[in-house]
C-alpha cells in the first residue's frame, strides 16, 4: 500500500508539472479532447464469495494514463480511458498462500495459534482498465454509465500477523489470473469530483478456475480530476 501511495502522489505531481510547463500535453478543439494523467480514484469492494470472509478494507486504486473525450454536443459525450488499476481483496480471518498453482485459504489462528494479532490475508491484482462511459449533463454536473474492459497482468497471495516474536508475513507471486474481465459502471460527476459504482459479475472471473477462488462484488468510490 505504501508503494501505491507513492505512485499516486508521483502521478499527481507529474500531472501538475505537465499542466504548468507544457500546454501541448492537452489537446482540445471543442469536440475532441486528449489528456494524460487526467484523474485518479479509490473505491471500496463489497465482495460476495463462499471461499473466504471478506474484510471491509478491500478496495481499488486507479490512476489514469490516457483519456479521450468526444462531445458532439454540449450535453452528451463519450469518454474513453486507459488506467492503471490495483485491487486488494482482504480477508478477516484467513490467510492466502500458493501451493501447486492453487491458492490455499486457511485459518490463521488455527494454523499459528490464538496469540497472534493483526492477522489478515490479501489477494492483490495488477491490471490495465479501459472504461468507456457515456455522459449526459452540463459542465458542472454530469451523469454517466458504461462498461470497463480489464486486462489483468499479475496477482499475488499474502498473509501477515504479529506475534511475540514480531511481524510475520508471506507473499507468493505468480497467482494465475484470467487475462480479461469486465465490469459495469455508473457515476455522478460534480465539477472535478466523481462518485462511482461498479459491478463485477462472476462470469468474467478475475482469478482462473485452477486458482480456486470465485467471487463477485460491488465497488463504490470517488474519483478526482487532476
Amino acid at each position: 500500500m505504501k508503494r501505491l501511495f507513492v505512485f499516486v502522489m508521483a502521478a499527481v505531481l507529474s500531472a501538475n508539472v505537465f499542466a504548468q510547463s507544457d500546454e501541448t500535453a492537452v489537446y482540445s478543439n471543442g469536440t475532441f479532447e486528449f489528456d494524460i494523467l487526467e484523474h485518479w480514484g479509490y473505491g471500496y469492494h463489497n465482495i460476495k464469495t463462499d471461499d473466504f470472509t471478506p474484510a471491509s478494507t478491500s478496495g481499488e486504486i486507479f490512476v489514469n494514463m490516457l483519456k479521450l473525450k468526444l462531445y458532439p454536443t454540449s450535453f452528451l459525450g463519450l469518454e474513453l480511458s486507459a488506467d492503471l488499476k490495483f485491487d486488494n481483496y482482504y480477508s478477516k480471518d484467513e490467510g492466502f498462500k500458493l501451493e501447486g498453482g492453487k491458492v490455499q485459504v486457511f485459518d490463521l489462528t488455527e494454523t499459528f495459534g490464538n496469540d497472534i494479532k493483526r492477522a489478515r490475508g490479501r489477494m492483490h491484482v495488477n491490471s490495465l482498465s479501459f472504461p468507456a462511459i457515456f455522459k449526459i449533463g452540463g459542465q458542472m454536473f454530469k451523469i454517466g454509465a458504461g462498461a470497463e474492459a480489464v486486462y489483468n497482468y499479475s496477482a499475488s497471495a499474502k498473509y501477515r500477523f504479529n506475534n511475540s516474536e514480531g511481524k510475520v508475513k508471506n507473499k507468493d507471486k505468480g497467482v494465475e489470473v484470467n487475462r480479461f474481465s469486465y465490469d459495469f459502471i455508473g457515476m455522478i460527476t460534480i465539477d472535478d469530483v466523481s462518485i462511482y459504482a461498479k459491478y463485477y459479475p462472476k462470469g468474467p472471473a478475475i482469478f482462473s478456475e485452477s486458482t480456486g477462488l470465485d467471487m463477485s462484488y460491488w465497488t463504490v468510490g470517488v474519483g478526482f480530476d487532476f
